[in-house]
């Protein structure tokens, strides 16, 4: 079905296990999708530029969301991520500019490189206490967040991570956090604070890539 911008509702019937790569990409008039809970993989590129689709449920046997799956769907507002997911794959969201708020599984460890980048309608993320890597380009461009609470066990922040976040005013960082990537902050022009334990001040003053004025040491 890639590429058929004039089909607007797909059934996919029970007892489906797959949907492979790029099967729906590009069909820019698809507005409804129902996904059995018989599918357990849902490939990389499937839902790429479905720019009309406003809502998916992901059945709860999906354990991984491949690269690009849901790439440039302009208007996808709701998404639920089933709680089995361990592995969100790199732009796995790129460009849901309308995408409002993701609950990111405790299953997941790592958030891999642009997979949120240009979500700039994304104003609520919650990163679970399992995360213990944000990559590159993860948040770029979410202009709409507002606060980020880094969890306890991150142990880097890749570059640009969170770069032109320009709405972004409260950063918390924890001390298990070792390395932040060039401009991982970058651009982010209204950043007011940023807390850091006490004893790890001098730390990021070495090292952290944005102006020391905002870094305050947290009891």
């Amino acid at each position: 079905f890639e590429d058929c911008t004039s089909l607007q509702e797909i059934v996919i019937p029970e007892g489906i296990t797959e949907i492979g790569g790029f099967a729906f990409k590009g069909c820019n008039g698809l507005r409804k999708v129902v996904i059995p809970s018989s599918v357990s993989e849902i490939g990389w590129n499937v839902f790429n530029g479905c720019s009309l689709l406003e809502s998916i449920t992901i059945p709860d046997m999906v354990t991984k969301i491949y690269s690009s799956t849901f790439a440039s769907c302009a208007s996808l507002r709701d998404v639920v991520i089933p709680l089995g997911v361990t592995e969100i794959e790199r732009e796995a969201f790129f460009f849901c500019k309308s995408l409002r708020e993701v609950v990111i599984p405790s299953s997941v460890t790592e958030i891999k490189s642009g997979v949120f980048s240009g979500c700039e309608g994304l104003q609520d993320v919650v990163i679970p206490e399992g995360v213990t890597k944000i990559l590159d380009y993860a948040f770029e461009e979410c202009t709409g967040l507002k606060e980020i609470i880094i969890p306890s066990g991150v142990t880097s922040i890749g570059e640009n991570a969170f770069y032109g976040c320009a709405d972004l005013k409260t950063v918390v960082i924890p001390s298990s956090v070792t390395s932040i990537g060039v401009d991982a902050f970058g651009g982010c022009d209204n950043l007011k604070a940023i807390y850091v334990p006490n004893n790890t001040v001098d730390f990021y003053k070495k090292r952290f890539p944005v102006d020391m004025q905002w870094l305050i040491g947290e009891e």
